[in-house]
């Protein structure tokens, strides 16, 4: 049902090809060599030198690549604490598993759309280039990053018989 509408817009917005034109000048220095994109007709030989052709143009833009890395490192982090926060907060406050990960549930998913949005604002806001929407990316990714080290501090174990200390000889008979 939400496909039907979506048809009736056409393939490419009226000014498009002039925005597409200033991106370009953007992305591309004049010391970068653009790779030269032909035209690929449906039912031509050569289908792969295509898809190379591409792939290079794609690997020798900065700004994907460089989006791209910030990307992997941010998921990276979302996906080891995703993974681990529960747990610990489970241990570290005796929670069961399920309050604990709905506890980082309700901190992760607003916090993950609400960077998102905040990220567009600022970018909208401040009126920021390629070069600045870089900038934001590594100087927001970084301080997360540090930030969660913080999982390295851990307080000493409590002494628990049979975990982490022996039972008393006198009980064993």
């Amino acid at each position: 049902m939400i496909s039907i509408p979506i048809c009736g817009f056409p393939t490419s917005l009226p000014g498009s090809e002039k925005y597409k034109a200033e991106k370009e000048k953007e992305v591309y220095s004049s010391n970068t060599k653009k790779v030269a994109t032909t035209e690929i007709v449906p039912g031509t030989k050569g289908k792969l030198l295509h898809v190379w052709s591409a792939v290079k143009v794609l690997l020798t833009n900065p700004t994907f690549m460089c989006l791209n890395l910030a990307a992997a490192a941010e998921g990276n982090i979302l996906a080891g604490f995703a993974t681990f926060a529960p747990k610990f907060i489970e241990y570290q406050f005796a929670l069961q598993s399920s309050t604990a990960a709905m506890y980082i549930g309700y901190v992760a998913v607003p916090c993950g759309g609400g960077g998102t949005f905040l990220g567009g604002y600022l970018v909208k806001r401040f009126n920021l280039g390629i070069k600045g929407i870089i900038t934001l990316c590594l100087g927001v990714t970084l301080p997360c990053f540090a930030c969660v080290l913080i999982f390295l501090i851990n307080c000493e174990n409590v002494p628990f018989a049979g975990v982490n200390i022996p039972y008393p000889k006198a009980l064993n008979g």
